[in-house]
């Protein structure tokens, strides 16, 4: 390998070089990192016995090139020869311990690469081959070929990896194979039923997939290409093995709808001997959409690396394998048609297939189809199948216990068991004293592993799961578990590098069990000018505890933006800010107690020597410390505090999108590896990290606080208190929810007795609701409620006339009760506070409350609740029980985490000590405010009365002493909920604390998507969008007054009972409505959508008619139809219209008729949309030889002469038409097909308006994306009295203008004729609509008002009207005694009116 790299070029192979060559009389460098390479012995000529040498000198030389920032030359204090100091003596040896270890395998045999093993041979035998043909061709040139090439690509941005210099002959290694019957092995018929061991939701799924499936839609989705990958004989043969098996049966039907959605079949190589049989099910996979969820309960390698083994400890491993997992499933009918094969048989195929008589398979000329009634690889849900019955199986067997799974992303269990699984693969680990061990001249000794192991096997022989002895394992300390062209490729230099660093570096990639948790938790942190590092003095068992609730999951990051990292920089950037997208890291409570218990001492503080990004000082103050702690611990798990979520991300993904920290995390490999670190990370919010004071020139807080007492029985080693607080917080729900211990208890269908309610073991009157798993984290299980005549307070001990009275005092304006309802305050009613009539209050009522009185001190001063004597006044009525529910959301803009400069914080939730008067005064008021919303709660809590109490998720509201209970994310008392849930576009989670059936539920938003975010001003409401999104959604308001009206016994919770869901009065029962008989639908028109075009029938008729043309046109050129061939390839199509569009245009043809072609073609023929760009193209350039004619706009003064002759003659109705649309800028055709009851005068409104407004029940635009009502308005004071003359004495049933569209134009023409205009200007009724715009353009109307009166879609089409059309003056032609009569005209239009 040495040699190969030092022939290669690039940057490594350059600084290789360099390192190799000796340096004479060199002394040892001080420091630790860049090292020389410490055996120069290995790369003598005779050492081929050295290469664990070799291998430890490349690795350290890697190291250094990525430690010195990949330079091309080595510095020469650590070329080769150079001494180490002791210090790299040392890390060196920590290399040989992490390299080798105990167990290092020399040579692999093809079985050892499992299922891969068949590409690997594969590729074995293309690198032999190319190493045969270069061998060749160097003894034919030698001399003359070059050591390496360096290949510059065409691309812009960089060389080009590799470069493609030939092909190889003959079929490429891929994985899919075509099926060999003898090769498919197959064992006995399927005998496992998997259902009884999986939860309900995965059972319900298993059996009836096609219920839980979307139909497909035949129009416009196609399956994909699949069929069974062999020839017929062996295509025969293998599904008679199959029948034969017990695995593949007839089918008496298949759904149309599914026909076409079968399955394929392929093999890959499975060993030497065996090929694994795949089913190709991608058709069916698309119409599934089925959420994982015991897939998150799968193991794998980083899970281990979480064990711990104390000093003398060792672990050993049991484990086995079943065989054939999949094969062994036993179908449900519907999976079977699910897993239907894409193939029909003949009856003489299905007889040999089945053994069975063709007669049996009906007519001899039927098609028969035949499914898979066994589980198959390929299915999409087939691991959450298997894995999730393998857990069933074994949580039965009792094999396994909750708290004991190896789960991905979450902390290790913390016994001495662990048990993984993997699909069908187990391994049982144990920790234990290597003096347990048996002695090998003793009896064997059986251990706790050993015993879950035989129960495992136990529970598989009582589910009829077979499974492998040879596989079998127990006790041990070492357990093995086992393009289409063939292109060669030129690697780039740059490419080498890369491969060269895995194969340098690869080796490393191990963790050492027994590393230990140190016993102190440091922090790191920078500013703009400093970095710093403070650490606290914690015992190691609580470190460790503390680590096991570390960051598991890492984030993609990139440096943030220069105005972010200055806020960043001031500690004013919000935490949902710092990262891309919606991810954030929040403070774990056990972070949060780290943060603020331990008392921190400064490690280190320095000053930056240059100005750098925050993000870049963040880091790099970490990885400082990282490398001071590598040189004085030799093995260890450290527990880290950063506050910085950008590196936090990095760092726990292993790299960033930033180059710049991707380069500072290269660097920091050496120490990192050669240390043996295994460093854990908590988020430690910015007013929490003590490493931030030194950074500004602070001492470091003292502790803020007291040790708890589980803190105190860690130390001890008794972890039970603190699972009690664990579970007291809940689960830390801004993790991802994926999997839970908790969740095992769901399989088999039933829940242990030990953990059933009184309502789910029947000792409660009410009914048990069923939990169901595959609900959202945090959703809400519906519960119906029906009307309750009585409350609490109705009996004798309720005594009105103690608070009728004070009630009476207050306005009726705060009181809130149904209008069809008297206000009766002789019942108890519901408090609601700074609230007004709001969503809250009106659901209130919708759900029993007889009244509400609310407060708003924005409505009257007199309400404000900030007034001592009308907090007692309000508390008294509590206490006499006026109230049977209370509750509100209380202001407080200091309680505001986006307060700027901040007024509050976590360690101090009751105000900074250095903020202004004024803020001082705002912040004494709100904690005022919250400490009488605390009273409050807790007379409602004496008296049993109902409360809800509302802000925002993240207020410090919650952090006010008095709150503990409901400051938990995962609190009891609390009810959460987004509001994007509830039809908002903001996110805003909001956290209710509360007493009634809501409280501990969650409606939390699990969709990947970006919320609106409120920052800035609503444009639409003008408004800030904090003050827009204060206004409560409807869905949240009847969620918590139905909750609350429950609890007041104003309804009350039942089953389901279908009488309860109907819409009922105040005093009516079922059977009995207010107004009898179902609602009246309106009359739909017969017939189906198909008949109900979106066009008008003169477009279908042209549209039909260019469409039937072309066809004649091409059919007499072809000798087959042409349809046919149009459906086929489509592109054909869109060539022949382009002939088509060329033949139109030199025959004379109008490019009017081309356009009605091309969209008849595309409604003839549905394949065509979207294929038909060569002829809408040619449409293009027809329109550039051929520009649009635009119909000249008519000017205002023509139509006021225009108007005033017709007046005149007589023509009133004419005159209001022709006003309304030049006026109101609306088609012509649009008016005249109105009646009097579209138009709408002021007198028809009852108030003085200065506008008239004709409604259009058909527009062209209507079926555009446009209302499909319209209307039009008018504004000019002098034609709107001239409409109101024409045509206010019309019926409603009367159209505007009476005649015809012909007459209409006669008018028009009699009235040019009349003005002198004759046939030489080109002005018809069709200018009217965009004289009208021009008109507008003139006077100063704003371009968006004038789209919005021309009621156009996008602003293009108003260019025309205003770019092309504006400077046109269609009177330039006209004689001097027409424009004469013009101007006498317009001066007779004011006075038209006094005409009558």
């Amino acid at each position: 390998m040495p040699r190969i790299l030092l022939r290669t070029s690039g940057p490594f192979a350059s600084f290789l070089r360099s390192a190799s060559q000796r340096e004479s009389n060199a002394t040892p460098t001080p420091y630790t990192w860049p090292c020389p390479m410490p055996f120069p012995e290995a790369f003598a000529a005779d050492g081929r016995d050295f290469w664990k040498k070799r291998l430890i000198n490349l690795s350290v030389a890697r190291l250094s090139y990525e430690h010195l920032g990949r330079p091309p030359v080595c510095p020469g204090a650590v070329r080769l020869g150079v001494p180490l100091n002791r210090k790299q003596w040392q890390l060196v040896q920590n290399l040989q311990h992490l390299v080798f270890g105990s167990v290092f395998s020399f040579t692999f045999q093809p079985e050892d690469y499992g299922r891969i093993g068949h590409k690997i041979e594969g590729q074995a035998q293309t690198l032999e081959a190319l190493g045969r043909a270069a061998a060749s061709v160097c003894r034919s040139f030698d001399g003359y070929l070059p050591r390496s090439v360096t290949v510059a690509g065409p691309s812009t941005s960089g060389p080009s990896p590799v470069e493609c210099v030939g092909t190889l002959p003959g079929k490429p290694d891929i994985a899919a194979m075509p099926i060999t019957a003898d090769r498919v092995k197959l064992p006995a018929s399927p005998a496992f039923c998997a259902a009884p061991f999986m939860d309900f939701d995965t059972a319900e799924f298993f059996n009836r997939p096609l219920e839980f499936a979307r139909n497909p839609d035949p129009a416009s989705e196609r399956p994909p290409f699949v069929k069974i990958l062999a020839n017929k004989q062996e295509k025969l043969l293998l599904l008679r093995a199959l029948a034969r098996s017990g695995r593949l049966v007839p089918l008496d039907r298949v759904p149309p709808e599914r026909a076409a959605w079968g399955a394929g079949l392929f093999a890959v190589a499975k060993d030497s001997l065996r090929d694994r049989l795949v089913l190709d099910a991608r058709p069916a996979n698309q119409l599934e959409s089925f959420p994982g969820h015991w897939v998150y309960s799968l193991a794998s390698a980083a899970c281990v690396g979480g064990i711990v083994l104390r000093p003398k400890e060792v672990l050993i491993m049991c484990g086995t394998d079943l065989q054939d997992c999949f094969y062994q499933f036993k179908a449900s009918t519907q999976r079977t048609v699910r897993n239907h094969l894409a193939c029909e048989l003949s009856v003489q195929d299905a007889a040999f297939i089945f053994d069975r008589p063709a007669a049996s398979f009906g007519y001899p000329t039927a098609a028969v189809h035949c499914g898979l009634s066994s589980l198959a690889m390929g299915d999409s849900s087939a691991c959450e199948f298997a894995q999730c019955s393998h857990l069933g199986v074994l949580l039965q067997a009792r094999a396994v216990c909750v708290g004991e799974l190896l789960v991905q992303a979450a902390p290790p269990p913390r016994g001495l068991l662990s048990v993984g699984l993997v699909i069908d693969d187990l391994i049982i680990m144990q920790k234990l004293l290597a003096s347990q061990l048996s002695a090998p001249d003793g009896p064997p000794r059986q251990t706790d592993a050993s015993l879950r192991l035989d129960a495992a096997l136990a529970g598989y022989d009582a589910a009829h799961l077979r499974y492998s002895e040879k596989k079998t394992f127990r006790d041990r300390l070492q357990a093995v578990r086992g393009g289409t062209a063939q292109t060669i490729l030129r690697l780039s230099p740059e490419l080498k590098g890369e491969l060269a660093s895995f194969v340098c570096l690869g080796h490393l990639a191990v963790v050492d069990l027994r590393a230990q948790p140190l016993d102190s938790i440091i922090a790191t942190d920078a500013s703009s000018g400093w970095q710093a590092a403070v650490s606290a003095p914690v015992s190691s068992e609580v470190v460790a505890e503390f680590q096991r609730h570390s960051v598991q999951r890492g984030a993609w990051s990139k440096l943030l933006p220069p105005p972010a990292a200055w806020l960043k920089e001031h500690n004013l950037l919000e935490a949902e800010s710092e990262l891309p997208g919606d991810m954030v890291f929040t403070a774990h409570p056990v972070a949060v107690a780290a943060a603020r218990v331990p008392e921190f001492e400064v490690r280190w503080r320095r000053e930056h020597k240059r100005r750098m990004h925050i993000n870049v000082a963040e880091l790099e103050a970490y990885l400082h410390e990282e490398s001071r702690l590598a040189g004085r611990v030799r093995s260890g798990r450290p527990l880290f505090g950063l506050d910085s979520q950008v590196c936090i991300g990095a760092l726990a993904k292993g790299r960033s999108a930033s180059p710049i920290l991707n380069r500072k995390l290269r660097a920091s490999l050496a120490p990192l590896l050669c240390s043996r670190l295994f460093p854990h990370y908590l988020y430690f919010p910015t007013d929490l990290n003590p490493a931030d004071d030194p950074t500004r020139a602070r001492a470091v807080r003292e502790p803020s606080m007291l040790k708890p007492s589980w803190w105190t029985a860690l130390e001890d080693g008794d972890t039970a208190p603190f699972d009690e607080f664990l579970r007291g917080v809940g689960e830390f729900e801004d993790a991802p929810r994926s999997f839970q211990q908790d969740d095992l208890f769901s399989l088999g269908g039933v829940r242990p007795a030990v953990l059933k309610s009184n309502r789910e073991r029947g000792l409660s009157a009410a009914p048990a609701r069923v939990p169901r798993r595959r609900l959202p984290s945090g959703s809400l299980v519906p519960v119906c409620f029906e009307p309750c005549k009585s409350g609490p307070f109705s009996g004798a001990a309720a005594h009105p006339q103690a608070w009728t009275s004070v009630l009476e005092r207050f306005p009726v304006r705060q009181f809130v009760c149904k209008r069809t309802c008297s206000l009766d305050l002789s019942r108890p009613g519901a408090l609601h506070l700074y609230g007004g009539a709001d969503s809250v209050a009106r659901a209130l009522l919708r759900f029993g409350a007889p009244w509400v009185l609310t407060f708003d001190p924005q409505r009257d001063p007199r309400e404000d609740l900030a007034q001592s004597g009308l907090q007692q006044q309000l508390q008294l009525l509590i206490l006499a029980g006026a109230f049977l529910v209370v509750g509100g959301s209380p202001p407080g803009s200091t309680f505001s985490r986006a307060v700027r400069p901040p007024v509050r914080s976590r360690a101090q939730p009751l105000g900074l000590c250095d903020i202004s008067p004024f803020l001082r005064a705002k912040v004494l008021a709100d904690n005022a405010r919250a400490k009488w919303i605390l009273h409050l709660r807790g007379l409602c809590r004496q008296l049993g009365i109902a409360y809800w109490f509302s802000q925002p998720d993240t207020s410090f509201f919650w952090l006010v002493p008095g709150w503990e209970n409901e400051s938990f994310p995962a609190s009891s008392q609390t009810f959460r909920a987004d509001l994007c849930q509830f039809g908002c576009l903001w996110r805003k989670r909001t956290r209710v604390a509360l007493n009634s059936a809501l409280a501990g539920a969650r409606l939390l938003c699990q969709a990947k998507v970006r919320h609106l975010r409120l920052i800035g001003r609503s444009s639409a409401e003008r408004l800030p969008w904090t003050s827009v999104a204060q206004t409560v959604p409807a869905g949240f308001a009847d969620a918590v007054a139905l909750a609350a009206c429950a609890s007041a016994r104003w309804t009350s919770a039942r089953a389901l009972d279908p009488s309860a869901c109907a819409k009922l009065g105040c005093s009516c029962r079922v059977g009995e409505a207010k107004n009898p008989g179902p609602r009246r639908r309106s009359a739909r028109p017969c017939g189906d959508l198909e008949s109900r075009p979106l066009q008008s029938q003169s477009s279908l008729f042209l549209g039909d008619s260019a469409w039937n043309s072309f066809v004649y046109w091409v059919s007499c050129r072809l000798s087959v139809d042409p349809v046919s061939v149009f459906v086929a390839c489509p592109i054909l199509a869109a060539m022949a219209l382009r002939a088509y569009g060329n033949h139109l245009f030199s025959s004379g043809g109008s490019k009017h008729t081309f356009r009605y072609t091309l969209v008849g073609a595309q409604r003839a023929l549905l394949v065509l949309m979207g294929s038909l760009g060569p002829a809408w193209e040619l449409l293009t350039r027809w329109e550039a030889v051929e520009p649009t004619i635009h119909r000249t706009p008519v000017p205002e003064p023509l139509l006021m002469a225009m108007v005033s002759v017709g007046w005149l003659r007589g023509f009133r109705r004419w005159c209001g038409c022709a006003l309304l649309a030049f006026y109101g800028t609306a088609r012509i055709g649009e008016v005249l097909a109105c009646q009097r009851k579209h138009l709408v005068l002021p007198e028809d409104l009852f108030k003085h308006c200065s506008s008239i407004f004709l409604r259009l029940d058909s527009s062209k635009t209507s079926m555009r994306g446009r209302p499909r009502v319209q209307h039009v308005r008018v504004d000019d004071p002098q034609a709107l009295a001239l409409i109101r003359l024409a045509f206010s004495g019309l019926e409603p049933g009367e159209k505007l203008f009476p005649l015809s569209h012909a007459a209409f134009r006669t008018r028009w023409d009699r009235c040019l004729a009349a003005l002198g205009l004759g046939q030489g200007v080109n002005l018809t009724p069709g200018g009217l609509r965009g004289g009208g715009a021009v008109a507008c353009y003139h006077k100063g109307t704003p371009i968006a008002d004038i789209q919005w009166r021309l009621r156009l879609k996008n602003m293009a089409t108003l260019e025309h009207y205003l770019q092309e059309v504006s400077a046109l003056t269609a009177l330039s032609e006209a004689s001097n005694d027409a424009k004469s009569n013009i101007q006498h005209a317009v001066q007779v239009f004011p006075f038209l009116v006094a005409s009558g």
